[in-house]
């Protein structure tokens, strides 16, 4: 991996430990970021919008979804 293995004092595993661990992180901090979201928080409103101002809003392809999250998911989102 091509970061630096520099700890800092305030890290509560270092580098090393944690580079060695990284394989098995992606589930674990995925569980831990669903389990703490509220089910309401988990949802989107999907749009459709066109994807150019003069398209032929009859034709469907012309459409791209976009969905909108609440507040919470979406840091949530960044986060991850």
């Amino acid at each position: 991996m091509g970061s630096p293995s520099k700890s800092s004092e305030l890290d509560p595993l270092q580098t090393d430990m944690l580079k060695t661990c990284l394989p098995e992180l992606p589930p674990l901090i995925t569980l831990i970021i669903t389990s703490c979201l509220p089910f309401s928080q988990r949802h989107a409103i999907i749009r459709p919008r066109l994807q150019k101002a003069g398209a032929d809003p009859s034709d469907v392809q012309n459409y791209r979804p976009v969905s909108n999250l609440a507040f919470m998911a979406y840091i949530v989102e960044k986060l991850a």
